[in-house]
């Protein structure tokens, strides 16, 4: 194994790892999942977070996204108070905010992921990279702490505030390209934000996969791209976007989100978050 690279991973993994990276998997590619894998927190959840605190989205083409079953008619009517002036501003924002666990509880997460990167509609591409560039500045300058939203609803919410890398998953990216692999990026977060973050892991945006709506004159169109990037959808977007005819030398996840790209992988690595299903069934196939 590269050196330093064993000592990263203290151990855990050696020999998936000394596979991946033999020389004979030169010009192979790798996949990682990033939220919770290559970094500690959610990225996607937490840029939608910020959005909503700051009110910074096109709040009629976000209402517009919101099926009347999960608020539509409360979302405009606060808009409305908004732009004259009423002071709903707290409303609003866990109105915003609240969006995508309703739509999650009442359709479940492969309809919910198809629809998420829609809620970005009307949106400048590059105002929204520059939005989640500041969100993850700072988050990364935050104590990792929970954050409760709307207790006691239904829908409530408890995020983890504070992001930070893995220093084993840079090691792993740093290892592959030295030994002729690339590292790509496939995650259900939005691509936009998911590229900015992995900047910090110098894989480029090219070699990003994520969740995203088509984009028209620089405008986050509802329509989504295909395929979803969630599950079997990871496949997918490998044998899309990578190689059709050659499977990932190695991935590395964190949960059953990833469970199908872990799967189709020569090898794979678990991310353990306390799954027991995802620990037997990891243990279970090496």
């Amino acid at each position: 194994m590269i050196n330093g690279l064993k000592a990263l991973w203290k151990g855990y993994a050696s020999e998936q790892l000394e596979r991946a990276l033999q020389e004979s998997n030169r010009g192979r590619g790798i996949a990682l999942d990033f939220d919770n894998t290559c970094i500690v927190g959610d990225s996607g959840e937490l840029l939608h977070l910020h959005l909503s605190e700051n009110l910074a989205c096109d709040l009629h083409s976000f209402a517009a996204q919101i099926p009347p079953e999960d608020g539509q008619a409360t979302q405009l009517r606060l808009t409305e108070a908004y732009e004259v002036g009423d002071d709903v501003h707290d409303e609003l924002t866990e109105e915003l905010i609240l969006a995508f666990p309703r739509r999650l509880r009442r359709t479940g997460a492969p309809a919910t992921y198809a629809w998420a990167t829609g809620l970005h509609a009307g949106t400048d591409v590059f105002d929204l990279r520059h939005r989640a560039l500041l969100m993850l500045t700072h988050e990364a300058e935050q104590e990792r702490t929970r954050q409760e939203i709307a207790p006691g609803k239904p829908e409530a919410l408890s995020i983890w505030r504070g992001l930070r890398s893995r220093p084993a998953l840079e090691g792993l990216v740093r290892a592959a390209e030295i030994q002729g692999l690339s590292p790509w990026i496939i995650s259900a977060t939005n691509e936009w934000t998911v590229a900015m973050a992995a900047s910090d892991f110098d894989i480029p945006p090219e070699r990003v996969i994520g969740n995203r709506s088509l984009v028209r004159d620089d405008i986050i169109l509802a329509e989504r791209d295909s395929p979803v990037t969630w599950r079997h959808g990871k496949v997918q977007a490998y044998e899309r976007y990578v190689s059709s005819t050659e499977r990932p030398a190695l991935a590395v996840g964190d949960s059953w989100t990833d469970f199908e790209l872990l799967e189709f992988a020569d090898d794979a690595i678990l991310i353990d978050r306390g799954d027991e299903r995802l620990q037997q069934e990891a243990a279970s196939r090496g």
